[in-house]
């Protein structure tokens, strides 16, 4: 897995790309029960409105063939449709295949999501998963024997090349009296991932995937019971160490976030990504959009800085398709995560690149320090007060998140 694609470019040695995207909440407003005056999501799939500009689906289907993006994996966070719709979930699954083969992927790797379970028996009477279970090809893919071995135990593994994706059930008791009301992930299922990821052996680059969020995320006062029980052992299981350096993507709560969790110097990185395709909650108001993201992992540079990347994030807007996600749409549209040094070390380090007042752009000062690229979009704000407090430097960002020119005043 060392030849990879960039955009618009041939091939981009040592960089692995995974496309993300999570909750599209697909439905079918025919469906007996459902208020038209309330739909979900932006994707109906009994609107014959093919816009690209109201379906957020066919707008990222021109982006990509426009901008010809490539990726080694396209990875889903589960609700790929809402409220268990039989014809969402197919929907869905159906437009994830085609997705993989758009961009060139050669995984595929999806999530079930609350949503994709029909825990409050809609459907079906006695077998919550029925439907989702009979998904012709196999959900959630790869090879039927992987297929089985998620249901059955609740997690599978998947090595490609330099990554290794843990795929999780969160919502693996759903159909259980309340279980529908969070995620849960038991001791049981923890044994056996460490069991399995202590056989499987080292990997560069490894990635857990489930839908409910395994660390409270209280953010825009969502209200947060509904999180995954347990969800703090695998963090702590993964951040001891012993199986290398862990990022965590997780979807449910549309709340786009990218944080550390709490633990050791190991401790895993938690993305929460937003939603592709639902209406969002009002609590969001304008502090988030809908998204969906590329992320861009320089194998190469893990030895020297541990597991870092970067990303790129869009921002969809009803009526006018995609653009570039902005400061204060949830996260920026670039932005890195995995440098971890403390800021005030950062700034002292930026400070001593300039041997007289002036101005240097960020790409010079990344030029010259390339783990800067990777602090996240908080920490970036951060630094800003501290260069502009301890340094007398002051710092300007551009409407996309990132920093454009950094000047020493005199």
């Amino acid at each position: 897995m060392r030849s990879r694609t960039k955009t618009n470019s041939p091939k981009t040695p040592n960089v692995i790309r995974v496309l993300v995207i999570s909750d599209i909440h697909a439905f079918n407003s025919k469906t007996k029960g459902r208020d038209p005056r309330e739909p979900p999501s932006y994707i109906d799939i009994a609107d014959g409105n093919d816009r690209s500009a109201d379906q957020p689906l066919k707008a990222l289907d021109e982006l990509i063939t426009a901008a010809a993006l490539k990726a080694d994996a396209v990875i889903c966070c589960g609700d790929l449709a809402d409220a268990a719709d039989p014809l969402g979930i197919k929907y869905s699954w159906d437009y994830l295949r085609k997705l993989k083969k758009q961009v060139q992927a050669s995984l595929l790797v999806s999530a079930v999501g609350n949503h994709d379970i029909d825990s409050r028996f809609q459907s079906q009477s006695y077998d919550p998963r029925e439907f989702i279970q009979s998904l012709k090809p196999t959900f959630p893919g790869h090879t039927a024997a992987l297929s089985n071995q998620f249901w059955a135990r609740h997690f599978v593994i998947y090595r490609h090349g330099a990554m290794r994706v843990l795929l999780v059930d969160s919502c693996a008791y759903h159909g259980i009296k309340h279980e529908y009301n969070h995620g849960r992930i038991s001791d049981p299922t923890l044994g056996e991932i460490e069991r399995r990821l202590t056989a499987d052996g080292p990997c560069e680059l490894n990635l857990m995937v489930c839908h409910h969020h395994p660390q409270k995320l209280a953010d825009y006062n969502l209200g947060d019971y509904d999180d995954m029980l347990n969800g703090q052992k695998i963090l702590d299981r993964l951040g001891y160490g012993k199986h290398g350096d862990w990022i965590v993507l997780h979807g449910h709560k549309h709340c786009p976030k990218i944080s550390y969790a709490a633990g050791g110097a190991n401790s895993p990185l938690v993305f929460s990504c937003g939603s592709i395709g639902a209406r969002l909650f009002p609590e969001l108001g304008a502090s988030a959009r809908n998204q969906w993201y590329l992320l861009e992992f320089p194998t190469e540079l893990f030895a020297v800085y541990g597991v870092v990347g970067t990303f790129t994030a869009w921002d969809w807007i009803p009526s006018h398709g995609y653009q570039k996600a902005r400061i204060g749409s949830g996260l920026p549209h670039q932005g890195g995560f995995g440098n971890r040094t403390p800021l005030a070390v950062v700034a002292s380090t930026i400070r001593s690149l300039f041997n007289a007042p002036g101005r240097l752009d960020w790409t010079t000062i990344c030029g010259r320090r390339p783990d800067l690229r990777f602090i996240l979009p908080g920490d970036l704000r951060r630094l800003k007060e501290i260069l502009e407090t301890n340094h007398n430097i002051r710092l300007d960002f551009s409407e996309f998140g990132l920093i454009e020119e950094i000047e020493l005043l005199a």
